[in-house]
């Protein structure tokens, strides 16, 4: 969808959606529940760091989906409390998607040998990520709180009317459209932060750069202050 070279009515249309939920206003608004997975991360992080080092990889991963779920759904995905697997099932079937794209006989073999131990395992797998994705969809469908279009993804996908039908989009495309979302903002978002860190790390004359900026603004602390939009 983001990337698709072929822009179709549908796809303008459902970029017009997602680009309405990035606006700096739509971020303002987000804040408070970016916040609280921030507070959940830091917890994590005071309890674990007793047990040896924490792999903030992981982490950033955990927090980034629990970040989607939260600001564009309203969804709690379990990912820095462990309160699902969502996380396990959406890498395993990526591991499972590069596998059937590099491998042209476990694709033939999922597909007509479903009964062997491969195919049941990959299939299995995305048979569950497709239901945790329909299971979204149908939430998003059956609310009937309004949400705000300009803000939240899920209320700006719920309105969407397909082109080709003038109706609300079947649940099929509703799910494929909440996955997107999902997927793509996971592993850019957590590498990105991975990758910061990482690069802080090895430069710690800039780390102590950003400590006094931050202590400068009363950000950085025990008595340090919430962040807010303004901070940015």
């Amino acid at each position: 969808m983001f990337m698709t070279p072929v822009v179709t009515p549908y796809v303008k249309m459902v970029r017009r959606a997602f680009a309405r939920c990035m606006t700096s206003h739509a971020l303002k608004m987000s804040i408070p529940k970016l916040r609280k997975v921030m507070e959940e991360m830091v917890e994590y992080v005071d309890k674990e760091r007793l047990n040896g080092p924490v792999d903030v990889e992981k982490l950033f991963t955990r927090a980034t989906i629990d970040s989607i779920g939260q600001i564009a759904f309203d969804w709690d995905m379990g990912g820095i409390k462990r309160t699902t697997k969502n996380l396990e099932l959406l890498i395993a079937c990526g591991r499972h998607m590069r596998q059937l794209a590099l491998k042209p006989w476990l694709k033939f073999k999922c597909k007509y040998f479903p009964f062997s131990a491969d195919a049941k395992r990959i299939n299995g797998d995305l048979h569950k990520l497709i239901n945790l994705w329909h299971e979204m969809a149908v939430s998003v469908r059956e609310r009937t709180d309004n949400g705000d279009p300009d803000i939240v993804f899920w209320a700006a996908l719920k309105e969407l009317k397909d082109p080709e039908t003038n109706q609300l989009l079947v649940i099929e495309k509703l799910r494929g459209e909440i996955g997107s979302v999902v997927v793509a903002g996971t592993d850019t978002s957590s590498h990105m932060l991975g990758w910061t860190f990482a690069l802080l790390s090895d430069h710690p004359q800039v780390v102590d750069k950003l400590i006094d900026e931050l202590q400068s603004h009363g950000l950085f602390g025990n008595e340090a202050r919430d962040v807010e939009f303004e901070d940015f």
